[in-house]
């Protein structure tokens, strides 16, 4: 019988998973008829066709129903066994730190024999980590940068990395923690390449179909004066994970408002930066060390900020800055609207609110 390695590819989060994922999602019948590789829709009743981006809700939705996630995954390696496919992804940003999910992988291996699971674990330097995580979850909740950074579950970060290594590590064997460096000086062919990679399979060996230019398959970033906007809008989201406004500012903004993937939009000082590597900087070496075998204990080889460096802190958002970007927002409104592509009542309210509200930031700083 053919071995069967079922690679879960856990986050960290903010280290290009809505890339990776597109490219599994639209690469799902590629990977199937010609690397031996499964990107399973759990939606089909043949888990190698239609499109489904990741495992996260799916398994966020079923969490607490051990059973039904365990008997899903033994219908995935059956599917597998009966086609003769020696390899699974699954993907999820969400894993790397929730417990359950090596506690019943744990369980799968006890099920079948022939399975091996191997986790695929990106880090990403926590200085820029951060400042990505408070565009992304930070701006919705906190009154400012500074109360987010002295969140422990930020400030603290690799600690909790390292403890969520080492429990994966208890239950799938340490040798099947693969760490990986997401940082544009080691991925020097890109964080495709590299991923497919630890798949055993060779990116340049296939004309795989081109990613998607959408917000989901991108997770697009703005520029300093739009995340400023977002954060102005903090009452219209329902959550942390509520990225509503976040896509719908994708869809009406174009690349001049946005920033580039590894661009800093430089929340933290140098200072600050040095601070929060200094902090997390003992686990680091620990996770170099034992998973990435480097005796030096790096991760990262970017130079260290230096905290005499200049730099000048957010000035603020002015009439000036805001109203370019509020035209731009209504103006592509409008086009859209003309084109039938918003003629939905709701969908053109969800539109308008975050409009009306920057409105009134501008009135009254006019």
């Amino acid at each position: 019988m053919k071995k069967i390695t079922l690679y879960c590819h856990v986050g960290m989060a903010k280290t290009g998973s809505s890339v990776l994922q597109n490219f599994l999602d639209v690469n799902r019948e590629n990977l199937y008829r010609h690397h031996s590789c499964l990107y399973p829709n759990l939606e089909a009743r043949k888990f190698h066709t239609g499109r489904y981006h990741n495992h996260a809700s799916w398994y966020r939705e079923n969490k607490s129903n051990e059973q039904l996630i365990l008997n899903k995954i033994n219908e995935v390696i059956r599917y597998c066994e009966s086609h003769g496919i020696t390899k699974i992804v699954m993907s999820s940003e969400g894993w790397l730190g929730d417990r359950s999910v090596p506690d019943r992988m744990k369980k799968i291996l006890e099920t079948f024999d022939f399975v091996d699971i191997k986790a695929i674990c990106y880090l990403r330097r926590v200085d820029s980590w951060f400042e990505s995580a408070w565009k992304q979850w930070g701006l919705k909740e906190y009154k400012s940068v500074d109360d987010y950074l002295q969140d422990p579950s930020n400030n603290q970060r690799y600690k909790s990395i390292w403890e969520s290594l080492e429990y994966w590590s208890n239950r799938i064997g340490e040798n099947n923690i693969l760490v990986r460096p997401y940082e544009k000086e080691q991925l020097s062919n890109g964080i495709l390449a590299d991923f497919v990679q630890c798949l055993g399979i060779q990116y340049d060996s296939f004309d795989w179909k081109k990613n998607e230019e959408t917000n989901l398959a991108l997770n697009i970033g703005f520029n300093r004066d739009v995340m400023e906007m977002l954060f102005l809008c903090q009452d219209l989201y329902t959550d942390r994970h509520d990225n509503h406004l976040f896509e719908l500012f994708a869809n009406l903004l174009g690349e001049q408002f946005q920033k580039k993937p590894f661009e800093s939009n430089l929340v933290l000082s140098p200072a600050q930066r040095l601070e929060i590597i200094t902090m997390n900087m003992p686990y680091e070496n620990l996770i170099a060390r034992k998973y990435m075998n480097r005796p030096d204990g790096r991760i990262f080889i970017e130079p260290l900020p230096n905290p005499d460096d200049p730099w000048q802190p957010y000035s603020g958002l002015t009439v000036e800055k805001a109203i370019p970007i509020l035209v731009q927002l209504i103006d592509e409104t409008n086009h859209q609207m003309k084109e039938n592509q918003l003629s939905n009542q709701i969908r053109r309210m969800k539109i308008l609110q975050p409009l009306i509200k920057i409105r009134r930031w501008v009135r009254r700083n006019l």
